[in-house]
């Protein structure tokens, strides 16, 4: 894992800017049981849309998603490597590319650094691909997703399309939080 400092660290022009996107109830529908198979992936409306306008912008696209369900023994590695497979490949129909995807496999109470809330797969993700984490955003669901973007120092986007209410989020889903980093690099 990167080192905090490390990641956080200014390159300049040269690091890459990057929109970190939870996937259940942000690009997919969050499932209280459990998205275990690909048949079961339903993407929310306007999220192609969103990540083909992110994409264009120059953004890299990276995924970090928690996946306790592997740690819990409800679904195998080779189920989410399946689901991952499928999704990236609709990712890529749709016009956008994925630059990362980045899963935690532990159970919930695996007290380990890559679980959100905690930053641990930012930090990887920022050294492996240099990013700049200062110039990118997170988009998540979950006030989880809030508090590991803190934790890296990027801007963390709330939307309300899983498990936050959307009366409750800034933003109601991902199309609108793509409008609102859009319209930030533009300035």
């Amino acid at each position: 894992m990167a080192d905090a400092a490390d990641a956080r660290h200014d390159g300049g022009d040269s690091m890459r800017r990057a929109v970190f996107l939870d996937l259940d109830g942000t690009i997919i529908r969050w499932r209280a049981d459990y998205t275990t198979a690909v048949d079961e992936i339903e993407f929310l409306p306007g999220v192609f849309e969103a990540l083909r306008a992110l994409h264009g912008a120059g953004l890299l696209l990276v995924v970090v998603t928690n996946k306790a369900a592997i740690g819990e023994g409800i679904v195998t590695y080779a189920a989410v490597y399946a689901m991952q497979q499928y999704i990236e490949a609709q990712i890529l129909r749709a016009g956008a590319l994925l630059s990362g995807y980045y899963v935690c496999p532990h159970a919930r109470d695996g007290g380990c650094d890559c679980r959100k809330p905690r930053a641990g797969l930012i930090f990887e993700a920022a050294k492996q691909l240099d990013l700049d984490l200062r110039r990118s955003w997170l988009v998540g669901d979950h006030e989880r997703d809030m508090l590991a973007a803190a934790e890296a120092g990027c801007h963390g986007l709330l939307i309300g399309s899983g498990e936050t209410p959307i009366h409750r989020a800034p933003f109601r889903n991902l199309r609108e939080a793509a409008n609102f980093i859009l319209g930030e690099i533009t300035r």
